[in-house]
């Protein structure tokens, strides 16, 4: 498989491998008293349910996600009320209580001069739209959070109802979706994450009934050849950031946006969400060791079930 294809592979993959790493316990000789010890953080903070259930398999990974919430509720660059009405709207759609409950605690905390109805309202019909639909979000609904927030404020309201669905899905996965409203994590910035390594453990695909669409057993190989390509020549419907503003990547990062469509868009307008995002991921492979076969099966039920064109 191709180097970009394996890069964007890994990261649709991240919250469903997730749920097939925690499945075996972590063992180990020494355990710490408590989470907050596992993670390195203070034994004050108080951990979502999410970080409780996923830390012992997995520190480093839980704490980069930590590091990822804090950056996406507390340091949103469209504002805290954004972020929260993004992320309620999703959490509808995928009827994850936990994640509704934080959204609308978040929401709450902002006082009224801080909110913009008009700006909210466009914010949350994309992100309904995104939820419901990605791959077909109508044009009028994504002009209108064009010229509203400019493409940086596009990209960052996508990066927001990824994580609202990832964050969803992870918790309906660990069993914690229906646990109370989580605190916003502090800043881990200058807090080093933990090494803990984790265990070995034998990975293998559960048998499943695919939700995919029927149709697609239906178009001729060439056919899908050519939407494929058609795919791959269509013009994004945002500019594609300038060279000036990828300046602020780091050379890896670069070099991944030379490569990679959406790294190319994300490094370059919201390079911390998407920084934030990357680490997360990194440190769950480093981690977990998911088996590469796993990988691959989980790549093609995902995009195939969201009519995805990878």
């Amino acid at each position: 498989m191709h180097r970009a294809s394996r890069s964007r592979l890994r990261s649709a993959l991240l919250p469903w491998l997730l749920f097939g790493a925690c499945a075996a316990p972590a063992v180990r000789d020494a355990r710490p008293a408590s989470t907050q010890e596992a993670l390195g953080l203070p034994p004050e903070v108080v951990l979502p349910a999410w970080a409780e259930a996923l830390a012992p398999s997995l520190p480093t990974t839980t704490f980069q996600l930590l590091a990822l919430e804090h950056r996406q509720r507390a340091a949103h660059p469209l504002g805290p009320a954004v972020s929260a009405l993004v992320r309620q709207a999703v959490a509808r759609h995928l009827a994850c209580p936990s994640t509704l409950r934080t959204a609308e605690r978040d929401l709450a905390a902002v006082p009224a001069s801080a909110r913009d109805a008009a700006g909210e309202s466009i914010a949350v019909a994309f992100a309904a739209a995104m939820a419901a639909a990605p791959q077909s979000i109508p044009d009028d609904v994504f002009h209108a959070a064009e010229a509203r927030f400019g493409a940086a404020g596009v990209v960052a309201v996508v990066h927001t109802v990824a994580y609202a669905n990832f964050q969803a899905r992870l918790q309906h996965g660990l069993g914690v979706a229906d646990a109370t409203a989580a605190p916003c994590p502090p800043s881990l910035d200058g807090i080093t994450p933990p090494k803990t390594p984790a265990p070995e453990r034998a990975v293998a695909a559960a048998p499943s009934t695919s939700l995919a669409p029927a149709r697609w057993e239906s178009i001729a190989a060439d056919e899908l050849q050519s939407l494929r390509v058609r795919q791959q020549q269509a013009t994004p419907r945002l500019p594609p950031p300038s060279d000036e503003l990828l300046a602020r990547a780091s050379e890896r990062e670069r070099g991944q946006a030379a490569r990679i469509v959406w790294s190319r868009f994300g490094y370059g307008y919201q390079p911390e969400l998407t920084r934030g995002w990357i680490t997360s991921l990194y440190a769950f492979y480093a981690e977990a060791k998911v088996d590469p076969v796993v990988e691959n099966s989980l790549f093609w039920v995902v995009t195939r079930s969201n009519d995805c064109f990878y």
